[in-house]
């Protein structure tokens, strides 16, 4: 009996230990995908200030090639980046305890 009690507190805790790593894979996941669209967000915002030559061009193939790499429209990004970052800086709002 005291085998089987345990197993059970075994399985209870690895099954914790799964749902923690999740939740934590997933705000990783959020994260990286926030970090992605910041770094997308700069490279329009350097394209709008410097008008380089080719650079529009550039940032099209560019989402184009990203969107399909992830399976969505190249419209899905901007709506996507929204999302994301307005979740992680909740996420990082909601972290910040106070002192």
């Amino acid at each position: 009996m005291k085998r089987v009690a345990v197993l059970a507190g075994l399985l209870v805790a690895t099954h914790a230990t799964s749902v923690a790593s999740n939740e934590l894979q997933e705000t990783l996941a959020l994260a990286k995908y926030a970090g992605f669209c910041g770094a997308v967000s700069g490279m329009l915002a350097f394209q709008d200030a410097t008008q380089m030559s080719g650079g529009h061009a550039f940032l099209e193939r560019f989402l184009k090639t990203e969107a399909a790499r992830l399976g969505m429209e190249p419209g899905q990004i901007a709506v996507n980046c929204k999302r994301s970052v307005e979740l992680y800086d909740a996420l990082f709002k909601a972290s910040d305890a106070p002192d």
